[in-house]
């Protein structure tokens, strides 16, 4: 098609040099669904940037058809009044590969020679596959080939004598991932050296995607950290509200602080090897086999979100400093201060609390079947298949791309076997009795019911582990002939504070009554001046333990708090188990409801992967702007026994009122596991903080506090039991429990069951 003059004229004026070029790479190939939302979020961009005249948007996009890519520019056009919209620019007749890094480095190229700008903003947009971006199409794109293209793209902003940024030096300014679980350090370490700052999440994203109608409305003359954080706060504030019914987060990763201030100081690579060295230490060192079941836990424990191969690594490291090895715990303490500095600001809903903003791949927390779909554990076809085949059989092509990064070049003896090879085993049979009864015929779906059970049974063990601990503690600190030493003077923490027991240490202590305090003082005063009358010897009364050992009593604070953490672990675990959208509390077997009761959705033998999880998964239904919500399904009509409405059906209210019922075991016994907490830290403060017995020496007091802590403790650690019994019940429950359910009962209706059944913040303060 022939250019006028006219619109070369228009061309050159509107290519000048802007703040911002924002670069849109888009594979929505070979997927109908991806497609469909794709067209969606072009709507979006089009709409977004009506208002903006300081950045140039340009996507690439390769459709589900044509098998090739085409190139757009969202830009004013006369004819529509002003309104910008896309404009083809460029398309290619031939098919496309958007797996191969020439193809990503040919796009960047293009849109620095056409839309010149003192920025740039790259979006990979589409699926994940685990080490990389976009695995629809037959070919990922992976690490080591998006380093690549950075790469060139910064070589040639150098050789063309550009302008940038004093902080840039070439580098991409600003890498967006609208792709799930993008944000770990696997990948913030292999492109350190080619983009400034990484925006994604370390869980799905939704398939509508970013809210791009915002953003790009409010690019603006933002700096890259100012954009990042733009992203992140439009995402998550588009998502997490009770509207929506989604649980997303977003971090803000600047790539450069991964490199030490100073050359004698460890880089997170050294620090990631003698992390692996010491953890393995903790699991098959002094302890033998027992070390290595706490250890599984801890790593199972963090992985909160939805992506289970990834975990939380400030997580993982805040869980090994609470161990016993004072080297491991110092490891953790400086990976935990690196990531305290790469991380700029980290943003999820409440129900993900225990996310931090960045992962790491912990391959044997989920199953082999699962890390083969994300390409984490691919079949290496020349393997050997003889002797020792089926092993050598399963270090595969995945786990050789995964021991081939940069982060473990020299250490693949350390963490890549570690996550790989090292830690796993079996599920127990334990578990795997509670989950046989679980009507979940597809092998995803049982795969997911599986790791949500593992990951509730794992912050479970955690408590049980912080409780032992805890109660050992007091006892040897209090005990007449403890060994323990405790330090001088008053313990302060990081803000120079002295522990106490009330807030904002202890969030489940009462405050003590003013009229209890003032009684107690007026009852020993009228004893004081009955024993002076009588003409008794005044009795060298000890002073209150809290007065005379502050450093005793900041101890067992300490303790406490570790003990409402992994309470609150617990809950929150719970809470997101029982509530998951597709497999949580529910008539998880909808032909025991009657024959009129329809199947849900995507759930079947048959069914494709999981949203986010593979390339023939359609959108969930709600999410996106032009999908109505689904009808009948409020959070009235859940409780008809609370408020006398009906769905209709007599039979669909009566499951309902069922799983309400459910909601409620878990909520009171989760309830009655902080009351019982707090219980036991009153009697601490009682005899720690403000005992006082005549006739009885500093010792006598301790050991009789020690005996009163610890039988609370014991009752604490009763009441855990009991709350593990009740959840595991409800979790395997015959035909409410962990499963696929019936149409209709999603995210929101499970919340809204929760809420009214006890299992919220309301009522549960440690959630």
């Amino acid at each position: 098609m022939a250019t006028t003059n006219e619109e070369k004229n228009w061309r050159t004026e509107q290519r000048k040099r802007r703040k911002w070029t924002v670069m849109v790479y888009m594979a929505a190939d070979k997927n109908d669904e991806l497609d469909a939302v794709a067209v969606r979020d072009l709507r979006e961009m089009e709409s977004g940037a009506n208002d903006n005249d300081n950045a140039h948007v340009v996507v690439q996009i390769n459709r589900a058809w044509p098998d090739s890519f085409q190139r757009y520019e969202i830009r004013p056009s006369e004819k529509e009044h002003g309104r910008k919209h896309g404009v083809l620019v460029e398309a290619d007749d031939d098919a496309t590969n958007m797996g191969a890094q020439k193809t990503l480095e040919d796009f960047l190229k293009w849109a620095a020679d056409m839309f010149p700008a003192e920025h740039y903003f790259l979006v990979l947009w589409g699926h994940a596959y685990g080490l990389g971006f976009g695995r629809d199409h037959g070919d990922k794109l992976t690490l080591k080939e998006i380093q690549g293209a950075l790469d060139k793209f910064k070589s040639k902003r150098n050789e063309s004598g550009q302008q940038y940024n004093s902080q840039s030096d070439g580098r991409l300014e600003l890498l967006g991932a609208n792709a799930c679980a993008m944000s770990y350090i696997e990948a913030a370490w292999e492109l350190r050296a080619s983009a400034q700052y990484l925006v994604a999440s370390q869980i799905s994203v939704p398939f509508a995607g970013w809210p791009y109608e915002s953003i790009l409305r409010q690019v603006g003359n933002l700096g890259p950290k100012e954009l990042g954080q733009l992203v992140l706060d439009l995402y998550v504030s588009h998502y997490n509200s009770q509207i929506r019914g989604e649980r997303v987060a977003m971090s803000l990763l600047d790539l450069q602080k991964l490199q030490p201030p100073s050359p004698e100081m460890p880089t997170l690579k050294d620090l990631i090897g003698r992390f692996a060295d010491e953890i393995r230490n903790e699991a098959f060192g002094n302890m033998g086999a027992k070390g290595r079941g706490p250890v599984r836990d801890i790593f199972i424990g963090a992985a909160a979100g939805d992506v289970r191969p990834l975990v939380d690594f400030h997580d993982l490291c805040e869980d090994f400093g609470d161990t016993q090895s004072s080297e491991l715990k110092k490891i953790a303490e400086g990976i935990q201060a690196c990531l305290d500095t790469v991380i700029i600001d980290h943003d999820q809903h409440p129900d993900l609390a225990d996310l931090n903003g960045i992962g790491i791949f912990a391959p044997f927390v989920t199953d082999e079947a699962d890390l083969k779909r994300l390409q984490l554990l691919e079949p290496d076809e020349n393997a050997s298949q003889s002797g020792n085949g089926s092993k050598d059989f399963k270090l595969a092509t995945g786990q050789k791309e995964y021991e081939s990064l940069s982060l473990f070049e020299g250490l693949t003896q350390s963490w890549p076997r570690l996550v790989y090879d090292d830690l796993r085993e079996e599920i127990s049979p334990e578990l795997t009795d509670s989950i046989v009864g679980i009507d979940a015929p597809n092998r995803i779906d049982r795969s997911d019911v599986t790791q949500i059970i593992l990951g509730i049974d794992s912050a479970f063990n955690k408590l049980d582990r912080v409780l032992s601990a805890a109660r050992t503690h007091v006892d040897d600190c209090l005990r007449p002939n403890s060994t323990k030493k405790r330090k001088a003077g008053k313990p302060a923490d990081a803000n120079g504070h002295v522990g106490k027991f009330g807030l904002p240490w202890l969030k489940l202590i009462q405050p003590v009554d003013l009229e209890t305090q003032l009684q107690g003082l007026r009852q020993r005063a009228e004893l004081k001046k009955l024993r002076n009358g009588n003409g008794a010897a005044k009795p060298k009364a000890p002073a209150p333990l809290a007065d005379g050992d502050p450093a005793l009593v900041t101890s067992v604070v300490d303790f406490f708090m570790k003990v409402e953490s992994a309470i609150g672990e617990v809950e929150r675990a719970t809470r997101r188990g029982l509530t998951h959208p597709t497999l949580g509390l529910g008539p998880s077997s909808p032909g025991r409801l009657g024959p009129d009761i329809p199947p849900k959705q995507g759930h079947g033998p048959d069914i494709p992967p999981k949203q986010g999880h593979g390339p023939d998964i359609p959108p969930k239904q709600g999410h996106g702007p032009d999908i109505p919500p689904k009808q009948g399904h409020g959070e009235a009509s859940f409780e008809p026994s609370l408020n006398g409405t009906s769905n209709g059906d007599l039979r669909v209210d009566l499951a309902l009122a069922r799983v309400h019922e459910l909601f409620q075991q878990v909520g009171q016994a989760l309830k009655g596991l902080e009351q019982v907490t707090q219980e036991v830290e009153t009697t601490a403060r009682t005899v720690l903080a403000g005992a006082e017995a005549e006739g009885l020496t500093k010792e006598e007091m301790m050991g009789a506090a020690a005996e009163e802590i610890v039988r609370s403790f014991r009752i604490l650690e009763d009441a855990s039991a009991n709350s593990r019994r009740t959840v595991r019940r409800v979790l395997g429950h015959p035909l409410y429990g962990l499963g696929p359910g019936s149409i209709g009962i999603g995210l929101e209706e499970r919340q809204a069951l929760a809420v009214s059944g006890g299992l919220d913040r309301r009522n549960l303060r440690l959630l």
